[in-house]
């Protein structure tokens, strides 16, 4: 699979007005988003019912082949709340270093997968959390649209503002 192209999100008069080359300035690399939630080392999974509040709750988790991986009990009010709509969002925490995904969840069982995960959260976090507790679901997070941006500087937002929608 090629990497997704970036464009320009709708931001309306006023963001083309304000940004670089009236809006049409450059956009980031899949990349770079890749860089970013390879590297972090802490991320918030927001998750909702059909019909209610969101319920953000931050995560470790891995990034492996442009896939968010992370655990959480199973009876979890996240874990509850994709087990209904099989969506949520993922961020960093950062504000200056913004990627946000949308995308579809399930829950991942497949023996050589959950090793290879188990070995990539020993290498991220010096822990063993793959079949460490019996009440832990590990859950893939397949995004479908992403927005990613530098914020800090403040120009650096108009600037690199990104949309990005996967297969």
């Amino acid at each position: 699979m090629s990497d997704p192209i970036g464009v320009r999100p709708e931001m309306g008069e006023a963001f083309d007005t304000w940004a670089p080359e009236g809006g049409r300035g450059s956009v980031l690399e899949w990349s770079w988003v890749q860089d970013k939630m390879y590297s972090a080392r802490s991320y918030w999974v927001v998750t909702t019912p059909k019909s209610g509040p969101p319920h953000p709750m931050p995560v470790w988790g891995v990034f492996v082949d442009d896939v968010f991986y992370f655990s959480t009990p199973s009876t979890s009010l996240k874990a509850r709340h994709m087990a209904r709509t099989g969506e949520a969002a993922v961020h960093l925490e950062s504000a200056d270093v913004v990627v946000i995904l949308k995308g579809d969840t399930r829950a991942a069982s497949e023996p050589a997968l959950l090793e290879q995960l188990g070995k990539a959260f020993f290498h991220k976090y010096n822990i063993e959390i793959v079949g460490k507790f019996p009440d832990q679901v590990m859950f893939s997070f397949r995004p479908r649209k992403a927005f990613a941006w530098q914020g800090f500087p403040e120009s650096e937002f108009m600037r690199t503002m990104t949309r990005f929608d996967l297969p």
